[in-house]
């Protein structure tokens, strides 16, 4: 059966009203890993400033940690996601499909990091690398933020993605100082856990 544009343009109408009429669910997500890394973020503060007696070593170690846990735990939150009512409608599709390419961008760009850097591939000193890292990350949550709230109608999703950027131009200008890691602690809980349990009282 062929179709007219009238009849595409029709159909993606209907797939927009459909997100608009769902809340958009995953904050639990956003609870999950905000909480992994505002703790690790405190954690490599409070370690580089003196504050905790370990050594700089298990800095590394605390943003490397939380990828197992965080795995385990997205997958047993899964299941659970997949059974609520509306989660597969346009609008959390779209937001799956947004964070889900925020994950998988932010993991790739951190394993070619470290290859780079431990096989000297990479000259920049570190506090630049990680800040541009950081920069990156968080504009990335501006743009999933700002397309779920374009799809879904959720105003809210404008104010997080405002806390992105906010965090970005924070986080320029802590490259090199030890309060970029209390910047990434702000950004994860302002921009991650609050959205998400805000989220999970709407839905």
């Amino acid at each position: 059966m062929q179709t007219t544009p009238q009849d595409d343009l029709q159909y993606l109408r209907r797939m927009a009203e459909q997100g608009e009429q769902q809340p958009i669910h995953g904050g639990e997500f956003g609870i999950l890993w905000g909480s992994l890394y505002f703790l690790a973020s405190l954690f490599a503060y409070a370690t580089l400033s003196g504050l905790l007696p370990f050594s700089n070593s298990t800095v590394l170690i605390a943003f490397l940690l939380p990828v197992p846990i965080g795995v385990a735990g997205q997958y047993l939150l899964l299941k659970q996601f997949n059974r609520k009512s509306g989660a597969f409608s346009f609008g959390n599709r779209a937001s799956s499909a947004a964070w889900t390419t925020v994950g998988f961008s932010t993991f790739v760009i951190f394993l070619c990091i470290l290859a780079g850097k431990a096989f000297n591939l990479i000259s920049l000193d570190e506090a630049v690398i990680w800040g541009v890292l950081q920069v990156i990350i968080f504009s990335m949550y501006s743009v999933a933020y700002g397309t779920t709230a374009q799809i879904s109608g959720d105003k809210r999703q404008y104010a997080y993605a405002a806390i992105g950027l906010a965090m970005v131009m924070a986080t320029i200008f802590t490259i090199g100082q030890l309060e970029i890691f209390l910047v990434l602690a702000a950004g994860v809980f302002f921009g991650a856990v609050v959205p998400g349990i805000l989220s999970l009282r709407t839905a």
